[in-house]
């Protein structure tokens, strides 16, 4: 599917990618038989591209993906034994070679479960010849740094392996990001962990666990002849390096040979092989009753002695009941930070990344994020018999109405259902549509796209369902037209007194002309502005395209009037066609900015507002973001009310010597911010008793060298900021009360 990872739907492919550790569907020349009889029919290079270097290698490829769930119980009987056929009853961890269980390099390449559940993976611990021949592991031996495992479940695993166990990987040096396991995992030595055996990478950020949670009942025998002290952790277990983050693990701890195990609720152990590398714990939490533990080590080992490797460190951070672990519905509590993680990789933290669902009150919370089913999940969790009965299942609901459709023959067109449908109960939905025509319209669907092509011209109604997994489901329609569009296109602009010109266009060439009309409409987006009804002059027309041709278009005149208006204003074109031509419209509408800029204001203002082009490239941002106008001996006589409009974040005014005889009603209203007003040296005679009104921050006020005779009374009373006040040379022979 183009996604560079090699599609896995069988036990046989599964078992198969042991031959290929680095994902590049290049397997080893001894296991290339093998591999290829797990992939019957595959495309040359495994559908991914060429290398280019003279062996073809399929270097395009970058790991695997399951697109679907995998039973070991293949027959079906509850037992994971022989007679289950094309199964693998005694696993042997990706990364030990089948022939001889000698440990290989590790996996180096992606994995992506897409919420799909490997069910009773099973691995036993074995003596053969004297030696263990399972050392150690779970699905994985090994994941070296660049392995990524995400998005996967493992349901029902039971592990049994000498040392570092763990149901994912024995050995963790990549990434495990999004997943779970359910079920137990025993440690004969050491190393025992829910998810994972042991952290170690050779750089801090190497091995990491990420948005992932154990529910794994983890057990370390510590059989150690004196030599090797088990560690086990609900987990990890030994957490050489490398964080977990936003993680929590559930399932019960346990070290039958204490002291000779240390064990903690997520980590056993957190060592490192410098200072810098310690394995840490970040935003992530343990049930302390769940897992009977109510301590996880955080830090590296104090002391080395002879026989042991030292004593962990614990802490009491992060130990939870399982009240404080269900009590959040959402990204509070405990989870407040949980929503910051760039889980896709894409660079940014948004709604892509959204992990968990936080279930009721009385659960834990599950992964609904690559596709999981939370549902399942919370099926799996202990309940409580004082509980009240499962909530029963809801069924799926329209999000949002799909949207008729207009196609030409040939045409295609995806549309997205996932933002169409919902559920209540987070389950996951499986689409299905049908075309009531399908020699019209072929509908299909694709993951959670719907697919539409047009076929011939006419109409169809296609039929959208949404299903959840317990057999619930909701639908929608949408009617189809296909046939020959006629669409307008290009988003016009023109100054005032200009003529903005649009497009339209066929997709068909035809044999007689095409009619259609337009006219002018309200632009529909609250956050910009209309343009009067005067300035788009024509309000409506009409024209057509010639036979043969396949365009025409439109020109609008835009008025030029003396007001003051916002610099971009809008308004829409809308495309009518001939009632009487059965012909379909396509992108009916398109914008037109009047770009009035501050060509209206005075002509000083203008030219002061905008310092690099014409007066009409001015734009509301860059208004709004203007701190300073002065505008000092410029030899203005008079202001518009509507000059400073827009100057929203203004602070210094100079108006200074200049011939102003008034400040028009309402013009420093439109100046909000300012903090200095400076306007002497003009010819001021009188104010307005509201002239400052709304100026709350401004400190200085120079009126001096004016013509004043008198202060309107409470002309300053708002003015609670204000610092200096010049009104020397002026004819002022007293001062208003107050």
């Amino acid at each position: 599917d183009d996604d560079q990872l090699i599609e896995i739907d069988s036990l046989a492919k599964l078992n198969a990618v042991r031959h290929d550790l680095d994902g590049n569907g290049a397997p080893l020349a001894s296991a290339a038989f093998s591999y290829a009889a797990a992939f019957p029919g595959a495309a040359t290079g495994m559908g991914c591209p060429d290398g280019g270097d003279s062996n073809q290698t399929p270097d395009g490829c970058k790991g695997y993906e399951l697109t679907a769930d995998l039973d070991f119980d293949t027959d079906g009987d509850g037992d994971v034994d022989a007679n289950d056929p094309d199964s693998y009853p005694d696993w042997l961890p990706i990364g030990v070679d089948s022939a001889d269980n000698v440990a290989m390099p590790g996996y180096t390449a992606t994995f992506r479960g897409n919420g799909h559940v490997i069910d009773q993976l099973s691995i036993s611990e074995r003596a053969v010849n004297g030696l263990f021949a399972r050392p150690s592991g779970g699905l994985f031996a090994r994941v070296d740094p660049g392995g990524r495992i995400e998005s996967l479940g493992l349901t029902n695993v039971d592990v049994g392996v000498f040392a570092a166990g763990g149901a994912i990987t024995g050995n963790l040096a990549g990434h495990l990001v999004a997943s779970y396991a359910a079920g137990r995992v025993t440690v004969s030595a050491t190393s025992c962990g829910g998810l994972a055996g042991r952290t170690h990478a050779n750089a801090r950020d190497d091995a990491a666990i990420i948005a992932s949670y154990s529910a794994v009942a983890v057990t370390c025998q510590g059989l150690h002849g004196g030599v090797i002290r088990g560690v086990a952790g609900g987990m990890v277990g030994y957490h050489a390096n490398g964080p977990i983050y936003a993680s929590y693990a559930i399932g019960s701890v346990t070290g039958e040979s204490a002291p000779d195990v240390v064990a903690g609720g997520l980590s056993g152990h957190a060592g490192a092989v410098s200072t810098l590398w310690v394995g840490t714990l970040v935003d992530s939490y343990w049930d302390k009753d769940a897992t009977g533990r109510s301590i996880s080590s955080t830090s590296r080992q104090a002391g080395v002695t002879t026989g042991n490797v030292g004593t962990a460190i614990g802490t009491t951070r992060g130990a939870v009941t399982a009240a404080d672990m269900q009590s959040p519905t959402d990204y509070t509590g405990i989870y407040a930070f949980w929503d910051d993680l760039d889980l896709d990789g894409d660079g940014r933290v948004d709604a892509d990344d959204d992990a968990w669902n936080f279930g009721t009150s009385s659960q834990y919370p599950v992964l609904k994020w690559g596709g999981f089913d939370p549902s399942a999940q919370f099926a799996l969790q202990p309940s409580d018999e004082a509980d009240s009965a499962e909530p029963a299942n809801r069924a799926p609901e329209s999000a949002s109405t799909l949207s008729n459709a207009l196609l030409a023959v040939g045409e295609g067109l995806r549309v997205d259902l996932a933002a169409a449908f919902r559920d209540a109960d987070g389950d996951a939905l499986s689409y299905s549509a049908v075309s009531s025509a399908p020699a019209v319209v072929l509908a299909s669907v694709a993951g959670d796209t719907l697919v539409l092509s047009g076929v011939s011209a006419g109409m169809a109604t296609v039929t959208v369902s949404a299903a959840d997994p317990h057999g619930l489901s909701v639908e929608q329609t949408l009617a189809v037209k296909v046939g020959t569009l006629l669409s307008l296109e290009g988003d016009g602009e023109a100054v005032e007194g200009g003529t903005v010109r649009l497009s339209v266009r066929l997709n068909t060439v035809r044999d007689v002309p095409t009619a259609f009309g337009w006219r002018v409409i309200e632009d529909e987006d609250p956050a910009t502005a209309d343009a009067d009804a005067g300035e788009h002059g024509d309000a409506s027309g009409s024209g057509s395209i010639a036979a043969g041709e396949t365009t025409a278009t439109i020109d609008i005149d835009i008025a030029d009037d003396a007001n003051v208006e916002p610099p971009r204003e809008w308004f829409l074109v809308e495309l009518l066609a001939d009632a009487d031509d059965p012909v379909a419209l396509g992108r009916a509408r398109a914008p037109v900015a009047v770009l009035e800029g501050v060509c209206d204001r005075t002509s000083a203002v203008a030219t002061a507002l905008v310092e690099d082009g014409g007066c009409e490239t001015a734009t509301d941002a860059g208004l709004a973001a203007l701190r300073t106008l002065s505008l000092p001996d410029a030899g203005i006589a008079a202001l518009g009310a509507d000059d400073l409009a827009g100057l929203h974040g203004l602070r210094v005014l100079g108006l200074g010597g200049n011939a102003l005889t008034e400040l028009p009603e309402g013009l420093l209203s439109n100046a909000p911010a300012l903090r200095f007003l400076l306007l002497g040296g003009n010819r001021l005679s009188a104010l307005r008793g509201d002239a400052f009104v709304g100026l709350l921050q401004l400190r200085e006020l120079d009126l001096s060298n004016n013509a004043l005779a008198e202060l309107p009374a409470g002309a300053l009373s708002g003015l609670m900021e204000l610092r200096h006040l010049r009104l020397d040379g002026n004819a002022l022979e007293a001062l208003p009360d107050g």
